[in-house]
């Protein structure tokens, strides 16, 4: 019940032309303050909203990505109004952390071979109130949400009595929609390719659709093109 599917912009016209010619490299560009913007790659989320069951574990995005560097961003839409429990949380201030280890959302283990640091524990540091959570449940079709790619966000397990009290409020009678979302991701100025190592070194861009890029160079070229440029 739970879809997932990235580079589309690689293999399907309709996507591909909103991310070159839609709106959202300006609002990128605009909120990281660059002159420029770059579309790295796209990712599509489907979800049966009565099948919301599982939840998405804490994690930075950049890691998963061969780029570096303070300006890269996601530009998060969602396709259908958001369910009740199923809003993505961004812990404040986290896109000023270091780098943790990208994972399996199946499996939950930790991507071999990165040579990064696990994550802290999120759920833990709420608790104790070292962590403030940010989210928007009220996101509709036509709002954005756009946050650094370093920033960590996910959702906290809801506990029991929770669950309960979500169900009671969906109502017994509810047959279950979808919940569409679509992310797109962009890069600004100060980004630059890197290498990742073990696991993490071809997830983006993928072996499917590389590019040609060395370590160190900037996040320009046919694989990673330049879309919005400050005016």
């Amino acid at each position: 019940d739970f879809v997932t599917d990235l580079e589309m912009a690689q293999r399907l016209v309709h996507f591909r032309s909103f991310a070159l010619e839609g709106p959202c490299a300006s609002i990128a560009g605009t909120l990281m303050k660059s002159s420029k913007a770059c579309f790295l790659y796209d990712q599509y989320f489907s979800q049966r909203t009565q099948s919301h069951t599982s939840w998405t574990p804490w994690h930075q995005d950049q890691p998963y990505w061969q780029v570096q560097g303070s300006q890269v961003a996601s530009v998060w839409l969602p396709l259908d109004p958001t369910p009740s429990g199923a809003a993505v949380q961004y812990v404040a201030g986290s896109h000023g952390w270091p780098e943790y280890s990208p994972f399996h959302f199946a499996t939950g283990l930790q991507y071999a071979g990165t040579g990064m640091p696990p994550l802290p524990d999120i759920a833990e540091g709420v608790r104790e109130g070292r962590f403030q959570l940010l989210s928007w449940p009220d996101a509709m079709p036509g709002d954005v949400i756009v946050f650094s790619a370093m920033t960590v966000h996910g959702q906290l397990e809801e506990s029991t009595s929770e669950k309960k009290e979500r169900k009671e409020q969906e109502g017994s009678d509810d047959v279950g929609g979808q919940f569409r979302r679509l992310a797109t991701r962009w890069t600004g100025d100060d980004a630059r390719y890197v290498l990742r190592h073990g696991e993490a070194r071809d997830v983006i861009p993928s072996s499917h659709f590389p590019c040609t890029l060395s370590a160190g160079d900037e996040i320009e070229c046919e694989r990673f093109p330049l879309v919005w440029t400050q005016s």
